[in-house]
């Protein structure tokens, strides 16, 4: 390509510099091999982040995963250890809950209950915790419902 930088009077060697600083082919050659180069290297280090973090993911995942089993497993092991008539404990009790649900009577302590060591092992004794309004007592369904209800605030202390 002719430019108007060269001279017929200047020297050939000068007019060929001139001609190829101008055209570009050997230093654009360079450029875009360094080009070629940066975006190769830029493609691997993507492509590494995505990997690593598809790995990391996997991993974490793989964590979750046995943690879930471990647990999944206590669990099992304990719930096999609970004997059955634990498990019928609040079915069990619904009749005696209808009962104490009707109007309050006034305070009342057993004789039984005078003696220390008898009052502390029956305070001993596993009870039940249920917070619920007076008419949650009313039915089997209430009462359920107001077991599952108290489930996050109370417990069966044993």
């Amino acid at each position: 390509m002719p430019t108007f930088l060269t001279t017929p009077k200047m020297s050939p060697e000068l007019a060929a510099r001139v001609n190829a600083s101008v055209s570009g082919k050997a230093r654009g050659q360079k450029r875009s091999v360094v080009r070629a180069l940066l975006g190769l290297a830029v493609l691997v280090t993507v492509a590494l982040a995505i990997g690593s973090i598809a790995v990391s993911r996997t991993r974490q995942s793989d964590a979750l995963e046995s943690r879930r089993t471990r647990l999944l497993e206590s669990f099992r092991e304990r719930s096999a250890s609970v004997a059955e008539l634990d498990r019928r404990m609040l079915d069990r009790s619904m009749d005696l809950l209808l009962t104490l649900s009707a109007p309050y009577e006034g305070d009342l302590v057993s004789p039984k209950l005078r003696n220390k060591e008898q009052l502390g092992a029956t305070l001993a004794q596993p009870t039940i915790y249920l917070r619920a309004p007076i008419e949650g007592f009313d039915d089997l369904q209430s009462l359920r419902a107001a077991s599952e209800a108290s489930f996050p605030d109370g417990s069966f202390h044993v």
